[in-house]
């Protein structure tokens, strides 16, 4: 990701004005990104931001919701006008999924989803012209990448889908060699297998507790370390649920990781 991010945004950067400037061109003004709760979407979006020395502006759902739904028109005309002041920033679409969310087909309306509708058409021209404009590098971020209006997601309006995935084995391997060095490999490596969908932090954690483990019983067997495993792997409530994996993985697979939309 690191690599497709300065591949497709860092070196793409044209000068403008004095100073380096993003492109509709050349694809390097929108991304979004998805994937299940804490795979550090926010990181990747500040990281971006720090590489540029650019300030990040950070949007929610409150700046539009703040004066009703009545409101939510002039609200969001407010702030994209503010936003169309902006060059060289890094703005971050945080939890906003209710302002892209996917509209209804004609059979499906209902006012809740006709509200949906009416929010995510208010966005959708000023999305637009914020990316046409091509002054600054904006991110959408969210857990569900189908929760997206269609045309949200279009060629145009967004350059670059990424998929964000917790730390794969070698990752969780690289993890608990930093957090657990003392701990044998072979048993490092029964640990890593074992934790497909925990996030960096819920590796770490495991990571520590299995040193201490091995700390107080050193002459552990791969069985013996089998069963804590399993014993403090399923004491865990962790922040990627099933469901919320199966799903990822089968959109992943659709939209090859990184991604940019034909």
């Amino acid at each position: 990701i690191k690599r497709y991010i300065e591949t497709h945004f860092f070196d793409t950067l044209s000068p403008g004005g004095g100073a380096l400037l993003p492109s509709k061109k050349d694809g390097n003004v929108s991304m979004i990104l998805f994937g299940p709760p804490g795979t550090s979407k926010t990181t990747i979006a500040k990281a971006i931001a720090r590489h540029l020395k650019w300030p990040i502006f950070t949007v929610t759902p409150a700046l539009f919701l703040g004066r009703g739904v009545d409101g939510i028109d002039a609200s969001a005309s407010k702030v994209f006008a503010d936003l169309q002041q902006l060059e060289r920033v890094v703005v971050f679409f945080d939890e906003c999924d209710e302002l892209f969310r996917q509209r209804p087909n004609g059979d499906e309306a209902t006012s809740e989803l006709s509200l949906a509708g009416l929010i995510t058409g208010a966005m959708l021209p000023r999305l637009q012209d914020l990316h046409d404009r091509g002054k600054l590098i904006f991110v959408l971020a969210t857990n569900r990448l189908t929760a997206i209006d269609t045309a949200v997601r279009r060629e145009g309006r967004i350059d670059h889908v990424i998929a964000i995935s917790p730390p794969d084995e070698h990752a969780r391997s690289s993890l608990l060699k930093e957090h657990a060095a003392k701990v044998p490999k072979g048993h490092r490596d029964l640990v890593a297998s074992s934790m497909v969908r925990f996030t960096r932090d819920e590796v770490i954690r495991t990571a520590k507790h299995i040193a201490g483990f091995y700390a107080r019983t050193p002459r552990l067997t791969p069985t013996q370390l089998r069963e804590e495993v399993g014993k403090y792997l399923g004491d865990q409530d962790l922040t990627i649920s099933a469901a919320e994996w199966h799903q990822f993985v089968d959109l992943r697979n659709k939209f090859s990781r990184p991604h940019k939309p034909s």
